[in-house]
């Protein structure tokens, strides 16, 4: 008797775990980039540029502007809410945020910044990326993070692992291996994979 109450006790904790822990919401792939807003001229070229490159990486569309799936939105943002200023995701409601930390060298990008930020929603995604970022002289940083964003808006969460794309804490492109890149994009595959 006393063994299956255990056993009970133990499926009520699994169950009441796996319940605590909710899945993101599931996109439909390729997304729709909706729109860019204030990204203009040769930051919109860079951001087209490494959507492109992303699709060919990946050697599928992921994010596409002709696609019919969900719409991802990207837009330029001055600064973020100061309560928000972490390198984790946290949920407001149904929506999912994840915040992502620019860094260079072990040191923050002009002190410590929030670089970009995902909001999941059940049907769309919105990229915020820091102003900073669209300008030329910071072009080997958007790319990881423009990427690392889209990653969060397939549902990829933090890894642990420095140095990882999907690490909270960036780093300029060319840093990433070929090795870090395969991690990223079978995440990124497996993710959107699943949801389809």
């Amino acid at each position: 008797m006393q063994l299956k109450l255990k056993a009970v006790w133990i499926l009520v904790v699994m169950v009441v775990a796996a319940c605590g822990t909710p899945r993101p919401p599931s996109l439909q792939w390729p997304a729709k980039l909706a729109a860019t807003d204030g990204i203009e001229g040769d930051a919109h070229t860079s951001v087209s540029t490494f959507i492109s490159q992303l699709n060919s990486d990946a050697s599928r569309a992921i994010l596409d502007v002709g696609a019919g799936g969900s719409p991802i939105y990207i837009k330029k943002v001055t600064s973020f809410e100061e309560s928000n200023v972490v390198a984790e995701s946290h949920t407001d409601g149904e929506n999912v945020h994840y915040a992502y930390v620019g860094m260079v060298n072990g040191r923050g990008v002009l002190g410590t910044r929030i670089a970009g930020r995902a909001t999941l929603m059940s049907s769309q995604c919105t990229i915020e990326l820091g102003s900073f970022l669209l300008e030329a002289s910071a072009k080997n940083l958007l790319q990881p993070v423009l990427w690392h964003e889209i990653g969060h808006c397939a549902g990829l969460a933090h890894v642990t692992d420095a140095g990882e794309l999907m690490s909270p804490v960036t780093l300029p492109f060319s840093r990433y291996t070929e090795d870090h890149l395969k991690r990223f994009f079978d995440a990124l595959l497996l993710r959107i994979q699943e949801s389809t």
